[in-house]
């Protein structure tokens, strides 16, 4: 087999749930591959609307329109600012699952901080599941099933990371802001450090400044309050990678920083799957990728940056790299508290990994 088919047939594990291609899906595939010139965007589009055919002219024509429009409504959403007013209920009935604290930026001036939203889940209010990419080894991230009670069903995941105004810091935990719009909250993570270390830290955030408004867009051209309202998948996302690009500077105040980060990229990727857009979806998945090995080597407080680099490796075609994780995190998950939260998927993904390399071992 050439190095081109190795290429191709390793679309399988990231694209269609880790089955081995056949002889005939391979060269299907190769014509599609010619034929869109390696688009992957235009590759899924043809294989979800006409699974494994030969390529005609009327499918290319009618596989470019569909996602010329998909392109177009994707925008559309987006981008869309949601100008309703802060507290204003959703018209979709019961009581919000998430309850509001007013926190303060630890990064802004102290003259120039302005209340934030955050928003945080109440306990008990939703069913979740866990099914991003598999149910049977999911990436973890969370998905509302229901409301239970009385409380709406919303996805967990829009609302999670707040978004400073001013800055554009962003964070997805409430320990991460200040309380009193002081640097003396005992229930911020950075309360502890010196003022030179925090100085130093405010700095880089700045140097970096202009790189989160271009993330931020379009939203960073309307009122900072847009970020405490109901979010699309869009918005949510943007927020996320905010958050994720603010974790990464932030690191050096310690390993679970790179948890954090790890954690924003992985939901960005989520949110990017739901719009249908596979480029970003990867583009993200690969982020985490790198990350996710600094959270667990750095600080091995859970098994979960373990077993998601195993699964994302294997998202990712690296096949070789997933077992190599699912064995550390087999290794070391007797020393983690949660690790049996999660221990089945690592079996069943480990099966999947077997099964795949049988299947290549056979062609």
């Amino acid at each position: 087999m050439s190095s081109r088919d190795d290429v191709l047939s390793d679309v399988g594990p990231r694209y269609f749930g880790g089955k081995g291609l056949s002889t005939e899906q391979l060269q299907i595939l190769r014509e599609i591959h010619r034929v869109f010139g390696g688009d992957p965007h235009l590759i899924q589009e043809f294989l979800q609307r006409f699974g494994w055919t030969n390529v005609s002219e009327s499918q290319i024509k009618e596989v470019h329109q569909a996602h010329a429009m998909r392109l177009k409504q994707v925008h559309e959403q987006s981008t869309a600012v949601d100008t309703r007013d802060q507290w204003e209920e959703l018209a979709k009935p019961g009581r919000d699952p998430f309850y509001q604290v007013q926190k303060f930026c630890p990064f802004c001036p102290e003259d120039k901080r302005t209340p934030v939203t955050v928003n945080v889940l109440r306990s008990k209010t939703l069913t979740l599941e866990f099914r991003y990419k598999s149910s049977e080894y999911p990436l973890m991230i969370p998905n509302a099933v229901n409301g239970r009670g009385n409380y709406r069903t919303e996805d967990p995941n829009f609302r999670k990371p707040t978004v400073c105004p001013n800055c554009l810091y962003a964070a997805i935990d409430q320990i991460h802001w200040l309380s009193d719009g002081k640097e003396s909250s005992s229930e911020c993570d950075f309360d502890k450090l010196p003022r030179k270390k925090m100085s130093k830290l405010r700095e880089v955030l700045q140097m970096h400044y202009e790189i989160r408004k271009k993330i931020a867009r379009p939203y960073s051209d309307v009122p900072g309050r847009i970020w405490s309202r109901q979010r699309n998948s869009g918005s949510a996302a943007r927020a996320y990678i905010l958050a994720a690009k603010c974790y990464e500077i932030l690191s050096e105040n310690g390993p679970k920083m790179y948890f954090y980060a790890a954690q924003s990229y992985l939901i960005a990727a989520k949110l990017c799957h739901d719009l249908r857009l596979p480029f970003e979806e990867l583009k993200w998945l690969q982020s985490a990728r790198f990350i996710l090995r600094k959270a667990y080597e750095s600080g091995r407080q859970s098994g979960l940056p373990a077993y998601q680099r195993a699964f994302v490796s294997w998202l990712l075609g690296e096949i070789d790299e997933a077992r190599i994780w699912i064995s550390a995190f087999e290794r070391d998950s007797k020393h983690f508290a949660d690790a049996n939260l999660f221990k089945r998927f690592s079996v069943n993904l480990l099966e999947e990994v077997n099964l795949w390399q049988e299947s290549r071992a056979a062609l």
